[in-house]
């Protein structure tokens, strides 16, 4: 989580270079680089902008900021994309970034990023058979399997036979599975809806209805 300094104060380059040579890959570098450039959304390019665009591209680095910014101005509910999230490349695939709409008070957005699908799993469909006609089952596979045709491929046993499964054996649907976090509790629930009544949540939301 890295933090840069507002523009009006000097902004070494050569010590964010420093910090990319101490990361072994994979990894992720977040925070404020208080930087413009349209690369990441910005409606305007600044002289920090071109520099952490100059590191990025000579390092080889991966920008993950969507389409959405990062931090609305207070004063003048004007919004830009300051905070940035970069990794290397040989996960940038796997990355999923977003923003939060509900900014906890502050004039930054909350970033979420997850690696790969972590949140759900699938569960394919499976065969019921508890639930299975075995009789007319036995039927089919011995009229349509029997031994009057040896000369069968193996592709067409196998598609044969699943065939003759589906109408006679009933499958499960298929199903996503949300995993449980296990720390979000009452106590956690209570706490989000408490804040989101307080007054300094009011602060920045009626710029984020404006525009």
């Amino acid at each position: 989580m890295l933090y840069l300094p507002p523009p009006t104060m000097v902004f070494n380059s050569i010590d964010l270079e420093d910090l990319i040579n101490q990361l072994p890959p994979p990894f992720v570098i977040t925070g404020d680089f208080n930087s413009h450039n349209t690369l990441w959304r910005c409606n305007k390019l600044d002289r920090r902008g071109k520099l952490v665009e100059d590191i990025l591209t000579k390092r080889n680095l991966c920008i993950l900021n969507g389409i959405s910014p990062t931090y609305i101005h207070p004063a003048t509910g004007s919004q830009s994309a300051i905070d940035l999230s970069i990794c290397s490349p040989d996960i940038f695939l796997g990355m999923q970034w977003s923003t939060v709409d509900d900014m906890c008070g502050s004039d930054h957005y909350l970033i979420t990023i997850r690696f790969g699908d972590r949140d759900t799993s699938h569960a394919n469909a499976s065969w019921k058979l508890r639930k299975a006609d075995w009789v007319s089952f036995a039927d089919s596979a011995s009229e349509q399997l029997g031994s009057g045709n040896p000369n069968i491929s193996i592709d067409e046993f196998t598609e044969k036979l699943i065939s003759i499964s589906s109408d006679t054996i009933q499958k499960s649907k298929h199903s996503v599975r949300k995993h449980n976090k296990v720390w979000f509790n009452d106590s956690y629930k209570d706490a989000i809806q408490t804040r989101k009544k307080s007054p300094e949540k009011s602060k920045i939301l009626p710029y984020v209805q404006k525009i």
